[in-house]
């Protein structure tokens, strides 16, 4: 035999042994990946359901207010009100879009009070942008030491329809729902059930939401 013929009997040798260890190694590896495969499929998704949940949202506010009452003797009493503060919103978030929440404010400086308790509908087009509207109890109050109600002391409540536009910055939480820092604008109008006086609510509010 030629040492070329020799040469090409080795090579093929060689080849079928390579394909042969190829062979073994396939099978011993083929439980292992299909056990990968089977808990792959087992896990959980890693987004729950986007229905019904908690919704909360907490952080600080700068509120302002200005209120009239008008008295039968044609006198008039006149409120206004700056004070920061702090905002707590408590509900459902039905889904992605839709929540309903109770709202609530209260803040207070030296003399200055304003606090309100309303109930919220709100709409999430896009998880950026959140409005709201619904309606509650608006109350502010100013304590003065001088005699006369011209430097805006006195007190004011009365019915207060809101209207709340936020930009939401955040994202989907590891078990669904949506986690953000937010900021919100809230204007509301408000009157006295016995028609002698109306007002206007307005604040800023900053903080955190789960929604």
């Amino acid at each position: 035999m030629s040492a070329r013929e020799a040469h090409a009997l080795h090579c093929a040798a060689l080849h079928e042994n390579l394909l042969a260890l190829a062979a073994v190694c396939a099978c011993l590896s083929m439980p292992s990946s299909l056990r990968a495969q089977q808990r792959f499929a087992e896990a959980p998704p890693t987004i729950a359901p986007t229905g019904p949940r908690f919704r909360f949202g907490i952080g600080g506010t700068l509120a302002v207010g200005a209120a009239s009452r008008h008295y039968n003797t044609d006198a008039q009493e006149d409120v206004s009100v700056v004070a920061p503060g702090l905002a707590l919103d408590l509900g459902v978030q039905i889904n992605d879009k839709l929540a309903v929440y109770g709202h609530s404010i209260l803040a207070s400086c030296f003399f200055f009070s304003i606090g309100a308790i309303e109930g919220v509908v709100e709409y999430t087009p896009t998880p950026l942008i959140s409005l709201g509207t619904g309606v509650g109890w608006t109350g502010m109050a100013v304590v003065s030491f001088l005699p006369t109600t011209s430097t805006g002391s006195g007190s004011w409540e009365g019915v207060s329809i809101p209207l709340i536009a936020a930009l939401n910055f955040g994202g989907r939480g590891p078990r669904g729902g949506f986690r953000a820092f937010r900021l919100g604008l809230e204007t509301a109008f408000a009157f006295s059930p016995d028609g002698e006086g109306s007002g206007m609510r307005a604040s800023l509010n900053l903080g955190y939401v789960s929604m």
